[in-house]
Order: C-alpha cells, then sequence, then structure tokens
C-alpha cells in the first residue's frame, strides 16, 4: 500500500521508495504534491470555502484560460473524473442530433455505455459501437449499417498507435457527413501532446472535446469543451451535480496550467522524450 507521494517518487507502508513512472495513471504531470499547486489550492479554500450554491468567478476564470488555448474550446462545462465528462459529452451529443448510437474508439471510462463488464446495464451498452483507431473503411461500414442513427464518434486522438496520415482529418470528415458530432477523449493526451492537446499538435479541430487527468496535476477535474453553436443548443441537457466546478479542483488546474505555460511544460517533456530516445534507441 502507498504511504505517501513527492514529486517523481511515492513509498509504501514500510519505507521502501519507488520511483512512479505512471505517476498515478497520468494527472500528476507536474510531480505529486507540487507546490504551487498546493499552495493556490489552499489559499483559495482559506479565502473563498469550496462549494457554493451557484457558480463562481474562478470557474469563468480557468474557461476563458481553456478557450484561449484549447482549438476546439468555444464554451466549457464542468465535471468531476474523465468517465462523468466523456458521458457528458455523450449526452450533449445525443441531444444535439436526436440521435441514441455512438461510436467509441479508445478507452472511455466505467460508464454502462461504454462498459460490459459485470454489473452494466446491459440495453445501454447496445447502443454502444466500436471501431478500431486508423480504421477508416470500417468506420464507414458502421454509418453504412446504421444511417441516420449515429450520434457521435467519440476517440482517442492518440493512443498505442499514432494516427496515420490524414487519419484525423478523414475521420472528422466522415462523421460530420453523415450528420454526426466529432468528440476527441483527450483525457490522457491533453496537456501532453501540446498545452491545447493533441487536436493542436495534429492541427484537427473536433465538434467538442474531453479533458481531464492532467488538467489539474491529481485534482479530480474534467471538463467537456466544444464549439459554440453545439454547446449553446444543449446548454439545457442536465449534467449539473454538487461537485463540478468546486474551488479545490478549479484552482489546482489553474494553477497547473499557469505552471506549464511558464515553464514552457511541454516542451520540456518533449525535450526529455527525445533524450531519452537518443540514449536507449527506443
Amino acid at each position: 500500500m502507498i504511504a505517501g507521494a513527492k514529486g517523481a517518487h511515492f513509498w509504501d507502508a514500510d519505507g521502501n521508495d519507488y520511483i512512479d513512472y505512471l505517476m498515478g495513471y497520468g494527472p500528476m504531470i507536474l510531480g505529486h504534491a507540487y507546490p504551487t499547486v498546493i499552495d493556490t489550492v489552499t489559499k483559495y479554500l482559506v479565502e473563498r470555502g469550496n462549494v457554493y450554491n451557484f457558480g463562481h468567478t474562478l470557474e469563468v476564470e480557468l474557461a476563458e484560460k481553456l478557450i484561449q488555448i484549447i482549438p476546439s474550446a468555444d464554451r466549457v462545462a464542468y465535471f468531476v473524473g474523465g468517465s462523468d465528462a466523456t458521458t457528458g459529452a455523450i449526452k450533449f451529443a445525443r441531444a444535439y442530433n436526436g440521435r441514441e448510437k455512438v461510436i467509441r474508439s479508445g478507452y472511455h471510462g466505467w460508464h454502462d455505455w461504454c462498459s460490459h463488464a459485470r454489473g452494466h446495464l446491459s440495453g445501454a451498452a447496445a447502443a454502444t459501437l466500436s471501431v478500431d483507431f486508423n480504421d477508416l473503411e470500417g468506420l464507414a461500414d458502421l454509418f453504412k449499417a446504421h444511417p441516420d442513427e449515429i450520434a457521435c464518434l467519440i476517440m482517442e486522438p492518440s493512443g498505442q498507435d499514432l494516427p496515420q496520415d490524414g487519419y484525423l482529418e478523414e475521420a472528422k470528415a466522415l462523421v460530420n457527413a453523415n450528420g454526426a458530432l466529432m468528440i476527441f477523449d483527450e483525457v490522457k493526451t491533453g496537456f501532453r501532446y501540446a498545452l491545447g492537446g493533441a487536436q493542436e499538435y495534429f492541427g484537427v479541430t473536433p465538434d467538442m472535446s474531453v479533458f481531464g487527468k492532467a488538467l489539474a496535476n491529481g485534482f479530480a477535474t474534467a471538463v467537456v469543451v466544444g464549439q459554440k453553436e453545439i454547446m449553446d443548443e444543449v446548454s439545457d441537457v442536465w449534467v449539473a451535480a454538487t461537485f463540478h466546478g468546486e474551488v479545490s479542483l478549479v484552482a489546482a488546474a489553474m494553477a497547473t496550467i499557469e505552471e506549464l505555460e511558464t515553464k514552457d511544460g511541454v516542451a520540456f517533456m518533449w525535450n526529455r522524450d527525445r533524450n531519452c530516445w537518443m540514449v536507449t534507441g527506443k
């Protein structure tokens, strides 16, 4: 059992020290217990408290920053955790075009619409189709088999494999030509390929996107961002919850992004990866 963590290390209950190569499965982009993030969260909690009856000013400040740096972001909706956010994006897509089926390509959480694990609601999962990454032909076949039934394709823009040349562009064109929305699940890729995510790096802007994990360096905030014509139309869709946009989560995200900008953190990570490749040849 882990007893604690600091920076790139964690230690177990017996005092053994380990390097955390997984960094909490991705969220700890700056390292565990990063001082600037912890100090910022503490400051706002002491000064403002944490949860209110209505939205607060920090939500607006973070939304303005996300709109500035993420290509697909005109509007921002707050969630807690990646699974909730991907499910929120699916709900927005279904509301926008009145269709129920979705296509997934990647891992999108534990909720019933995408999980076939024990205890899932089979009726919910039945509306979800799957396609392999980089498989344009398979994607086209799904649209042919389910005409006017598919609300969206939600996909990780990069995973175990990089997108083939032109794949993301052609996939988006195919999805939109069939009246569906393209959603990028950037829970893993966000703030790593570029500050604006893999969509910035690859130059392909989806209709909506989901960001989490590294967004707040270990705090559980997540967001769905999207183009204004879509997000404004679905603004009445019920996705509210008590802890969406709580002060600690939003403050952590603001501090994380500021630190990545100030220290050019994405460039640092790319340079570190290149140096490791030059040493190991992998």
